[in-house]
C-alpha cells in the first residue's frame, strides 16, 4: 500500500501533541512494508520522518510558510492547491490528513485525523480566524473523507453528536507517551532540574498552559489556595509556557515572582521535569486526549486532574479528578499527595501501570487497518 501523508504541521515542536502524534506515527508505519509519501512545506523541519527508511520518501513541495502570514491562506493554499497537486502527481493509494484537514477535490481514499473538537464546545477560547478555520475545513474533511480517526473515544463522540458523522469508520486509536526515555532514578531527574531550571526543592508541575483550554487560571487558582508555608516548600513549574500572556496573567495574581516559567524544552529534558515533580497539575477545561496527563503517569508522577474529557478516559482510576472549576477540591487533593508519600507512591504507581496499555506500536497498527479498510470500500463502491 502506498500512503500519503500530510505532515504539514509537523515542524513546529511548540505544537505539541500534532508534532509527536505525526513523529511517531511515521516512525512506526515506517517499520512495516508500505511505501510512505511524506509531504511537507520547502524547508520544514523534518525530524518527525524517518529518511533512512527505505520505505519512506519524504516530499519537500514548493511552499514556503512565511509567504502567508494569515493562517486561512497559507492553509487553504497547501492542502487545496499544492499538496492536491501533488497527490495527482504521484497517485498513492490513500492519503492520511494528519490533522483535520485534507485536500478535498482529491479522488482517490482519503482518511483524516480529528484531534479533538473543543473549538465546538469552546469557541471562546479560539481566535475567529482559526475558529472559522476548523468549523468549516475540518468539519468539510471529515464529510468527504472514506474514514475518520480520533485520538480518543470522547473525540469520537463529539464528532458522531456535533457534526452528525455517523455514516462511516470513525476509529479510535489511542496516542502512546511523547516521552522518549523514561528516567528511573529520581535523583537524576532532581539534578537535571536543578542544572536546567534552577528549581531546587518540591514542585508542582503544569504543562503547555498558553491555551486557554489548559486553564492557566484554573492552575493559579489552585497554587494560590495552598497554605502560604506549602507554598514557600513546594514551587510551580509551568513548562512550556514562556509567553507574554503566561507572564500578564501570572502578574495579575502577583506569582511571577513565585513561578518558573520555560520555554520549549529539549527531549532529553522533559522526561526529567515529569519524573522529579511531586505531582502534575492539570485542570483543563476539555481535551482531545492528554498527553501531559500520560507522560506523567508513564514517570510514575501522581496526577490532579480535570474530571472533564478525555482526561478520564486516560487517566482511568489511576488520578485524582475533579471538575476543574472546583479550586477547593483539586487544592485538597494536592495537599493529600504532598502530605502521604504511601499515596503519592500508589497513584505513581498506578500511573505506570495504565501508562503502559498506551503505545505507538498500538497506534500504528490500528492506523493502518484503518487506511487499508479505507482503500479496499474504495475500490468496491
Amino acid at each position: 500500500m502506498r500512503i500519503g501523508i500530510d505532515a504539514y504541521v509537523s515542524g513546529s515542536a511548540r505544537l505539541g501533541g500534532f508534532t509527536h502524534y505525526i513523529s511517531r506515527l511515521v516512525e512506526y508505519l515506517a517499520k512495516g512494508e508500505d511505501e510512505l509519501l511524506v509531504y511537507v512545506p520547502t524547508g520544514q523541519i523534518a525530524d518527525v520522518v524517518i529518511e533512512s527508511s527505505p520505505t519512506c520518501t519524504v516530499r519537500r513541495l514548493p511552499f514556503e510558510l512565511s509567504d502567508y502570514p494569515d493562517r486561512s491562506v497559507r492553509d487553504f493554499r497547501w492542502h487545496q492547491e499544492v499538496l492536491n497537486s501533488a497527490l495527482y502527481e504521484d497517485a498513492p493509494d490513500v492519503i492520511l490528513g494528519t490533522s483535520f484537514f485534507l485536500p478535498l477535490d482529491w479522488p482517490g481514499a482519503k482518511v483524516v485525523t480529528v484531534h479533538d473538537l473543543v473549538f465546538e464546545r469552546h469557541p471562546e477560547f479560539f481566535t475567529e480566524v482559526n475558529l472559522a478555520l476548523y468549523k468549516e475545513w475540518g468539519r468539510r474533511a471529515a464529510e468527504h473523507a472514506d474514514a475518520v480517526i480520533c485520538v480518543s473515544q470522547a473525540t469520537a463522540s463529539d464528532v458522531a453528536e456535533l457534526w452528525g458523522i455517523t455514516d462511516k469508520p470513525v476509529a479510535v486509536t489511542l496516542l502512546g507517551s511523547s516521552l522518549r526515555t523514561t528516567p528511573t532514578d529520581i535523583e537524576v531527574s532532581r539534578e537535571v532540574v536543578r542544572e536546567q531550571l534552577g528549581v531546587t526543592g518540591a514542585y508542582l508541575l503544569n504543562v503547555g498552559a498558553t491555551h486557554p483550554r489548559k486553564n492557566l487560571r484554573g492552575v493559579l487558582d489552585v497554587y494560590t489556595a495552598l497554605p502560604k508555608a506549602v507554598r514557600e516548600s513546594t514551587g510551580l513549574v509551568l513548562m512550556n509556557a514562556d509567553f507574554p500572556p503566561v507572564w500578564s496573567t501570572l502578574r495579575e495574581y502577583g506569582v511571577q515572582e513565585d513561578v518558573t516559567v520555560t520555554d520549549w524544552l529539549p527531549n532529553e529534558v522533559v522526561p526529567h521535569v515529569y519524573n522529579a515533580a511531586a505531582l502534575l497539575l492539570h485542570p483543563a477545561h476539555r481535551e482531545g486526549f492528554g498527553l501531559p496527563v500520560l507522560d506523567a503517569m508513564t514517570c510514575g508522577t501522581p496526577v490532579v486532574g480535570s474530571d472533564r474529557p478525555a482526561v478520564p478516559e486516560i487517566a482511568g482510576d489511576a488520578a485524582l479528578l475533579h471538575d476543574p472549576a472546583d479550586t477547593d477540591a483539586m487544592a485538597k487533593s494536592v495537599l493529600r499527595l504532598l502530605d502521604d508519600d504511601r499515596l503519592s507512591a500508589e497513584l505513581g504507581a498506578a500511573g505506570r501501570r495504565r501508562s503502559g496499555q498506551f503505545s505507538w506500536e498500538g497506534l500504528a497498527a490500528s492506523t493502518r487497518a484503518v487506511l487499508a479498510e479505507a482503500v479496499t470500500n474504495r475500490a468496491a463502491s
